[in-house]
């Protein structure tokens, strides 16, 4: 399955928050993440930068392809992230399959 542009298979799983580190330059950061499928903390590195326009910071994760961002979405998941062993935001979300089969669809190039 195709990314977001043509041939490029790669993705992001960006999350924004008031508490996310809003740097003056982006930059790369190791995150802890934790979500409720496996409640498992990894380590991952990520991108913090702050969103344009809104008091928000950002942190986008790497996903290897599109596909494999997609065919992983359940339907209710929970996100921790830490930062140096602070919490800097929890969220859930649900419907995830509805999303994920929408998603597929735009992919695909039926949205």
């Amino acid at each position: 399955m195709p990314g977001p542009s043509g041939e490029y298979t790669g993705a992001l799983l960006t999350f924004w928050g008031l508490d996310i580190p809003k740097p003056a330059k982006p930059h790369m950061i190791e995150v802890s993440l934790t979500q409720s499928d496996d409640n498992m903390p990894q380590t991952v590195r990520a991108f913090n930068y702050t969103q344009e326009d809104l008091d928000y910071g950002a942190i986008a994760l790497a996903v290897p392809t599109a596909a494999a961002l997609i065919d992983n979405m359940i339907d209710r998941l929970f996100f921790t992230l830490e930062i140096k062993c602070k919490r800097v935001l929890f969220m859930d979300w649900y419907s995830g399959l509805k999303a994920r089969d929408r998603l597929h669809e735009c992919m695909g190039g039926r949205g």
